[in-house]
């Protein structure tokens, strides 16, 4: 936690020489071109992270540098309009509303109508409950209810890009609040400070703890905002520091331009890092933002006339942009999105012109529309706004409840639609926590249990449990399940902190007497051969050379099994259904630009499944046949000689997504899994195994 008090630390002693002289202007309410050429320096990080990926690792700091952008003005604006006795908070409201609505109407307008024309009946609905959380600015709480193992590709949710904009301005709505509570100006900087080191170390735990909540909640992004606050508030009480001192003699008179050419130049220098240097799979924000926020409060103190900020962000093509950026943030984002969603994604010139296409919409934006709703009557614009708001706000409403549907509205694309949708678990089991507090989800109440142990893999076969035990129910069932962890003992993830322990509390509960059959099943292919997975110590310390975990994961897979058998525990192995985007219920349309949609039949060769799945599941039956644990292949049973489809005889489609059977299908035809339900032993293992206690 040292590096969380050494930034707050910093930024609550910031009433220095840093806050005088030369960088003395960038304290006053003038208008600073150099801030809108450090927005366009934010908004092209995310355009371009978003465009070119590959080229601009981390470009999604440029949120962060928005942040305390708007930090900084907005508590600068408050405290001196507070100070001259003309602060009002519906007047201040109002401006926001100005400010943000008139661009964020049009993106909604444009957005709803292309998910009417080009979106499935599911993805509509989706689109909807995103419509309304966008324009009521809570967005951010609803995609992190939705964040986990089921959750779409971010490039296929076009608002997605909106939490930022929740996040600000539900920061808008109560900093305010805070500010006026401080009813002296000295309570100030010990308020701001207490909520900026609250809040940075709340990130920093819960980047690890709980990512999705790190990364779109309020209270864990309040600090960027705040730290721009405690910039303002240190450019509005110490500012002329240095020119007391050169009055008193007691400082050179190129002092302070020496210091504000050296922080614009380590600003910089911090924010390309963090816009370059970082990557995907960093733990952020957490303590990484502090070098975007570092960097970019030390451009904003260095001040207009600083080295950089003189010569490079107050050119007018970084003003121009910067005074785009909000339209151009607003816009990119659907266009990219809905690109995705047609299958045109793949094309680097496809993206490049999008980008140009969202250019062309952000001047027009603001030519059009912002410009002039700023310059209208205030009340009158800020009434119609917020009208115009909530009408889309319930059109998004009567969307999510298929009250209005879209253009793609055939049986066929309900079809489509409700495969995607049709997944039961955890429907019909109650749950349980144990005492060291693992959550299980239970039926029945026998003393006798059989124990589902993995990931959704294994989840995606409870309809067919639930209708075996309706019919001859002599034990309970517990499910023990997390997406994305495979029932590997101390198989920890890099991006999956959820993974770290599970295996080995699982493992832990199985041993109890009452657990009489243990079913372990997973996606076995993305855990063991891939890098996002390591092998570590029961304390959570990495296995050298465990990643991919590889041998090591099999090792402990084997040896969880032995222990298992030696208690004398009946157990199967379900290996990984056939998977790929043959056998996906999207593939089975193509969407085309001009709205036309062809029907399409897909289905996933088997060869070419078995061969890129063959050394895994040898591996996997071996270690099973040697300690006496009966085998489950799905493949056996989905497919046929040639090919493993998407659909049943009966034209049925069986996949909700490229690698989960939907839950009518498992219901009706997963007879395979029947066996696990019997309490007897496998039949082809029977001499090998013990007589269960």
């Amino acid at each position: 936690m040292g590096i969380i008090a050494m930034h707050t630390s910093a930024l609550c002693n910031i009433q220095t020489e840093l806050t005088a002289g030369p960088m003395q202007r960038s304290l006053k309410p003038d208008y600073r071109p150099d801030i809108d050429g450090l927005r366009a320096v934010a908004v092209a990080g995310v355009v371009a992270y978003h465009a070119a990926p590959l080229w601009v690792r981390s470009g999604y700091t440029g949120v962060d540098i928005f942040f305390v952008i708007s930090g900084f003005l907005i508590t600068g604006i408050i405290l001196r309009e507070r100070d001259e006795d003309r602060f009002s908070l519906l007047g201040f409201y109002a401006r926001r509303i100005r400010r943000l609505f008139p661009a964020l109407i049009a993106v909604l307008a444009a957005t709803l109508v292309s998910g009417w024309f080009y979106l499935l009946p599911h993805e509509f609905e989706s689109l909807g409950k995103h419509i309304t959380a966008g324009s009521a600015y809570f967005i951010n709480f609803t995609l992190k209810r939705e964040s986990g193992y089921f959750d779409v590709a971010a490039e296929l949710k076009p608002l997605l890009h909106l939490w930022s904009l929740a996040v600000e301005e539900q920061f808008y709505l109560l900093w305010p609040l805070l500010l006026m509570a401080l009813t002296k100006r000295t309570f100030v900087l010990p308020a701001v400070c207490l909520v900026t080191a609250a809040s940075l170390t709340a990130s920093v735990i819960a980047v690890h703890k709980n990512p999705a909540a790190a990364f779109y909640l309020p209270q864990y992004r309040i600090w960027e905002l705040s730290s721009g606050g405690l910039l303002a508030y240190a450019s509005l009480t110490h500012a002329g520091s240095l020119t007391r001192l050169r009055e008193r003699r007691l400082a050179p008179a190129a002092w302070g331009a020496t210091v504000a050419d050296a922080a614009s130049l380590a600003g910089m220098a911090l924010i390309s890092a963090a816009l370059f240097g970082l990557g995907r799979d960093v733990a952020f924000p957490g303590a990484w933002a502090l070098i975007p926020v570092s960097g970019t409060i030390l451009t904003i103190a260095a001040g207009p006339d600083a080295i950089l900020n003189r010569l490079m962000l107050a050119r007018k093509a970084f003003v121009f942009i910067g005074l785009i950026s909000y339209p151009l943030y607003l816009w990119h984002w659907p266009l990219l999105s809905f690109s995705a969603i047609l299958g045109y994604d793949a094309g680097f010139k496809v993206r490049i012109a999008l980008v140009a296409i969202a250019i062309v919409l952000a001047i027009a934006t603001y030519q059009f529309i912002e410009r002039p709703l700023r310059q209208a009557a205030l009340s009158t614009v800020t009434m119609k706004l917020l009208g115009t708001t909530l009408i889309f706000g319930l059109l998004g409403i009567l969307a999510r409840q298929s009250l209005i549907g879209p253009r793609l509205n055939a049986p066929w694309h309900q079809d489509i639609s409700s495969a995607i949708n049709d997944w039961k678990y955890p429907g019909g089991l109650s749950n349980v926590v144990t005492p060291s507090g693992l959550l299980l989800r239970q039926s029945g109440d026998s003393n006798k249990k059989v124990l589902y142990f993995g990931d959704s893999n294994i989840e995606q076969y409870w309809p067919r449990v639930q209708n075996v035990m309706a019919r001859e129910a002599s034990s309970s069932v517990v499910f023990a399940t997390t997406g994305g962890c495979a029932p590997i003992p101390d198989l920890h993830g890099h991006t999956h902190p959820n993974c770290n322990g599970f295996a080995r509390s699982v493992a832990a509960y199985a041993q109890s007497s009452d657990v009489q059959t243990v079913v372990l099943g997973a996606s076995w292919v993305g855990y063991i051969l891939s890098t996002e997975y390591y092998m570590a110590t029961a304390g959570g310390t990495a296995v050298a050379g465990a990643s991919p975990p590889g041998e090591l994961a099999y090792a402990a897979l084997e040896d969880m099994i032995r222990e298992f058998r030696a208690q004398g525990k009946i157990v199967w192995l379900i290996l990984a259904i056939p998977s790929g985007d043959e056998v996906s219920p999207l593939r089975n349309l193509h969407r085309s630009v001009d709205g036309s949609v062809v029907s399409l039949q897909t289905k996933l060769e088997r060869a070419s499944f078995e061969t890129s799945w063959r050394p895994i599941r040898g591996k996997l039956v071996q270690i099973a046949r040697n300690n006496g644990a009966g085998v489950i292949d799905p493949m056996d049973h989905l497919c046929n000689s040639i090919a493993c489809p998407g659909r049943t005889a009966e034209g049925n489609l069986i996949y909700k997504d490229a690698s989960h059977l939907r839950a009518t299908f498992v219901r009706d035809h997963a007879t395979f899994i029947d066996q696990t339900l019997s309490g007897a032993l496998p039949a082809d293992n029977s001499s090998k195994l013990p007589t269960p206690p």
